[in-house]
């Protein structure tokens, strides 16, 4: 996923958090900073949420949810201590 230009609101700019449906695992999310490469996995979108709100809150930028790869949702606010709240599991995220 190519991350947008800081003036670009369709999707995760450089430093966000991004989650992503892993379905090279069964019912497994990767985690990473754009444009990284996931640097971990967790069992279930609790636990990823979980920790994408701490890294997010620690580097001040959003966080998105991915099933495809392709397409990425905001599922937290950009930059700020509003990255903290408690957000939603997005929609088909089986």
């Amino acid at each position: 996923m190519t991350p947008s230009t800081p003036t670009d609101t369709t999707g995760p700019a450089q430093g966000d958090v991004l989650i992503a449906r892993d379905t090279t695992h069964t019912k497994a999310y990767a985690l990473s900073v754009v444009p990284g490469p996931p640097q971990m996995h967790c069992p279930t979108y609790e636990d990823a949420m979980s920790t994408a709100v701490a890294w997010a809150s620690q580097r001040r930028v959003a966080i998105w949810f991915t099933q495809d790869g392709q397409t990425a949702t905001p599922v937290s606010p950009a930059r700020g201590p509003a990255a903290t709240q408690r957000v939603n599991k997005p929609r088909d995220t089986a």
